[in-house]
């Protein structure tokens, strides 16, 4: 025997023999539980008298449900059928204006990107002109002036 059922304690099995009696009791629990069942007269009885108690109250007949209450909750219903009419009618009245401001915030969205988008291209087309005149700026003739640096005993040899 595994050592958790051995040390199963009477708290502990009432527990899992309640889950058992409500079908609620996971099925490899179940023979823990019986296996505790044959070696506790105490759980036993414990659990003859839950099976007798369900089996009394699926005999009794069910309780017919009031006339009078029925009748309350339904008058109590029909007086806040319209503030439940009035508060749908807002409702939808609410989403239009937030439909437009999702539309609205959409759009100025999309025209700030553009923007922003068409400012950087200008910024990148700047830079670019600029580091084309430096080049420029940098050589002499065919070759540039770096290039003449390192092929006459510059720094890098």
């Amino acid at each position: 025997m595994p050592a958790n059922e051995e040390t199963m304690n009477c708290s502990k099995a009432r527990h899992y023999l309640d889950l058992m009696l409500d079908g609620e009791l996971k099925e490899g629990l179940i023979p823990m539980a019986e296996l505790h069942l044959k070696g506790c007269p105490s759980c036993r009885s414990y659990y003859d008298a839950g099976k007798t108690l369900n089996q009394m109250l699926g005999m009794a007949p069910e309780a017919a449900f009031p006339e009078w209450l029925h009748q309350r909750i339904l008058h109590q219903a029909s007086q806040h059928e319209p503030q439940r009419i009035g508060f749908a009618r807002r409702w939808k009245l609410q989403t239009i204006p937030a439909l437009l401001a999702v539309a609205v915030s959409l759009y100025v969205g999309a025209l700030m990107g553009v923007k922003a988008y068409a400012a950087n291209t200008q910024t990148y087309a700047t830079e670019a002109t600029q580091s084309t005149e430096s080049y420029e700026l940098a050589s002499f003739g065919e070759s540039l002036l770096m290039d003449l640096d390192s092929n006459n005993g510059g720094y890098n040899e």
